[in-house]
Formats: C-alpha cells, sequence, structure tokens
C-alpha cells in the first residue's frame, strides 16, 4: 500500500452525504447528541452561499477520511477576524497519518484566509 497525500478541498453540495456522515461520527465518538436534522442544518449554513463557515474534506484513496469546520468572526482581542474551530474529525483508520496536521496548514495558508487570523488568533502572514 502507498501512502498518498490527501487530497484537501472545500466542501461542495456533492459532498453532503460525506459530511454528514463524518460529523455524525465525530459526534457520537465524543458521546454528544447526534441529530441528524441539527447536523443536516449546520451542513446547509456552512454551504450557503456567503456563509463565514469554511467546510473542508480531506480524502485520502478516494474516500472522506476528515473534515474540518469552522466559522470567520470578529475578534476584538486580536482587532479583526479570527477562525473558530468547531469541529476536527479524522476517521478512525486514518488518524496518526498527518491528515488533520495537513488541514490545519492548509487553513493557515494566506490565500485561504484571505486576511482572518488563524485558529487561535495567530496571525496568518
Amino acid at each position: 500500500m502507498t501512502v498518498m497525500d490527501p487530497i484537501i478541498r472545500p466542501a461542495t453540495e456533492s459532498d453532503r452525504d460525506a459530511a454528514h456522515r463524518l460529523l455524525t461520527a465525530q459526534l457520537i465518538e465524543h458521546h454528544l447528541p447526534a441529530d441528524s436534522h441539527r447536523v443536516a442544518r449546520g451542513i446547509n449554513l456552512a454551504l450557503a452561499q456567503h456563509s463565514p463557515a469554511w467546510l473542508w474534506l480531506a480524502e485520502r484513496e478516494g474516500r472522506p477520511a476528515a473534515i474540518f469546520l469552522a466559522n470567520e468572526i470578529a475578534s476584538v482581542e486580536r482587532g479583526g477576524s479570527v477562525l473558530w474551530v468547531e469541529e476536527l474529525y479524522v476517521v478512525p483508520e486514518a488518524r496518526r497519518r498527518g491528515i488533520a496536521r495537513a488541514l490545519l496548514a492548509r487553513m493557515l495558508r494566506p490565500e485561504h484566509a484571505g486576511g482572518a487570523c488563524a485558529p487561535n488568533g495567530a496571525p496568518v502572514c
């Protein structure tokens, strides 16, 4: 088996089912309520046009392996926009392979940040 770098990209309308599965799995794993309708509403908001949410997928070997959901919010403390990471989930069989690290590294790239600060308010420059 060849280890391949994950494909990391913004989620699209066609990713709704995969996003729902991944986000539900995370909630269940963390012993949180996994109400299907609430998860679907969250995905709807994240995929809405002009949404401040960043919903990204990582795929490995053609299958969804991770999901990242963050929201750009105003921060008085940082004097601008920051990302609030709401969800970062990697399927158990893909863990310890650098997928979460790769997702976060992609979010820190200036071309994706659009002037926002990174998670925890670190400047993206």
